[in-house]
């Protein structure tokens, strides 16, 4: 049993329901999740109506392993070879994302990502566990404390595609060098560590511009 609590307050299972109430909820986030064919999504196994004595659920597969943010704060700035696995694994899926399901992700930090022992990659999504005919006017994710893109400075959060370069951009940057890039000037990443290649560099170079038309055109180009 493993209880979460959605970005409405409700505390959602995503194993079992003891509250006939979230069972929408829960078919919702499994329904959505069933139809994710991409390696670094954690997809569902089974839903059920009832089951013997239970309520509504299903099983899901559980991740193993620690979050992106988790490393930085155990081992401190990453190596070269660790943001090259974070950067291509969660640029895949974000090119799944827009140009599969014609999504963003909107959210995506050092803790949405999942590194397992073994490098396996997962992603997760803050919009999965609320069906999207329920979301409610101005929900959006908790950000405070994460860099935000500069078009978001004035507008509030709004997700694009350009924005999904920067939010991961601006992981890589940070796990990279220590610091979160600044609001205004971002240096370049071969300025702070040299040894990066000048492909990685030019890439997240690129991505963190602030005009978001100066970016790559799609998460698929930026892979």
């Amino acid at each position: 049993y493993q209880e979460i609590i959605d970005g409405l307050g409700r505390s959602l299972s995503l194993v079992t329901a003891p509250d006939p109430a979230h069972h929408r909820w829960l078919r919702s986030e499994a329904l959505q999740l069933g139809h994710r064919n991409h390696p670094s999504i954690p997809t569902t196994y089974h839903y059920w109506t009832t089951q013997r004595d239970r309520g509504p659920g299903y099983l899901r597969r559980w991740v193993s392993g620690e979050t992106v943010a988790a490393h930085f704060e155990r081992l401190g700035p990453a190596d070269v070879p660790y943001v090259l696995q974070v950067l291509r694994g969660a640029c895949s899926t974000l090119a799944y994302l827009h140009d599969t399901a014609g999504i963003f992700h909107g959210a995506l930090t050092a803790d949405s990502i999942w590194v397992s022992a073994t490098g396996r990659l997962w992603m997760l999504e803050w919009q999965w566990a609320i069906p999207r005919d329920e979301r409610l006017a101005g929900l959006s994710p908790n950000l405070d404390g994460e860099p935000v893109p500069p078009e978001w400075r004035d507008s509030g959060w709004q997700p694009s595609m350009a924005s999904d370069q920067w939010q991961l951009a601006a992981l890589c940057f940070t796990i990279l060098t220590g610091e979160a890039p600044p609001e205004d000037d971002v240096p370049p990443v071969k300025w702070l560590r040299p040894e990066t290649p000048d492909s990685v560099a030019v890439a997240i170079d690129r991505a963190l511009l602030a005009d978001p038309d100066e970016r790559f055109p799609s998460a698929a180009a930026m892979l």
